[in-house]
């Protein structure tokens, strides 16, 4: 059985898209129930070079 982290060969992955596993929700302070807006989707490219 292959896993992913057979597969890994650097670590943090360099060229791989993220995005957000749920949505973020953006609320007034001091009134967190009213969401006003909501971040579905955020896909980005990290890379990394020391």
């Amino acid at each position: 059985m292959t896993t992913q982290c057979d597969r890994l060969t650097t670590f943090p992955p360099q060229g791989d898209v993220y995005q957000l596993q749920q949505p973020v929700d953006f609320a007034p302070l001091g009134a967190p129930g009213q969401v006003v807006a909501q971040l579905l989707k955020f896909p980005m490219t990290r890379s990394y070079n020391p």
